[in-house]
């Protein structure tokens, strides 16, 4: 049922408790569950647009001739791991709650970079026809 569905729980047991027919509530137990699967529907319908849209800019930003356009995540995941190293063996100030926060931003990032490279592995395929 997800969060969406909860949004629905009190009004749902409201229904429950009013002082009405049993074909009343039946109805309005329904009326609730379709505005419900109404609901669910728009809310994967714009994640669906979200994740087209980032793989949109993966795919643009795997056929771009800039470096820096395309370099930028392996960039991103060298100078994380630089300071994570550096912070490690005290050659850099920070305490461990800042570390940790930069080794939890690099597993982000490095997750990000992992899933988004397949996609540029395509994009190549396909502008290049190997």
């Amino acid at each position: 049922m997800g969060w969406f569905g909860d949004l629905f729980k009190p009004a749902t047991e409201l229904i429950d408790d009013l002082n009405t027919s049993d074909e009343e509530r039946l109805q309005l137990r329904n009326e609730f569950a379709d505005i419900q699967e109404k609901g669910q529907g728009k809310i994967i319908e714009l994640e669906k647009a979200v994740v087209e849209a980032l793989s949109k800019v993966q795919v643009a930003e795997a056929q771009s001739e800039h470096f820096l356009v395309y370099a930028w995540r392996p960039i991103s995941i060298l100078v994380l791991l630089t300071i994570i190293v550096l912070g490690i063996f005290n050659l850099v100030t920070m305490d461990a709650g800042q570390l940790d926060s930069i080794v939890d931003l690099f597993k982000m990032v490095f997750g990000v970079y992992g899933g988004s490279r397949g996609l540029e592995k395509i994009a190549k395929v396909v502008k290049f026809g190997k």
